[in-house]
């Protein structure tokens, strides 16, 4: 028997499995790192106060 042909037959499967946990792991990185970014834009603008609210666009 060939070793290497068995050696494909275990190993390859074992690499897919890796290479789609990687690639899963990384794009959940990604969305998590767009998400908090999304967070931190959208509470910088954020008032409770009315007035500061729309302090930028009072006319001066």
């Amino acid at each position: 028997m060939n070793i290497g042909f068995w050696c494909c037959i275990v190993l390859v499967p074992c690499f897919m499995l890796a290479g789609a946990l990687v690639s899963y792991f990384i794009t959940s990185y990604a969305a998590l790192i767009a998400f908090i970014v999304w967070g931190i834009l959208f509470f910088k603008d954020l008032h409770i106060d009315a007035h500061k609210a729309f302090e930028k666009y009072l006319l001066k």
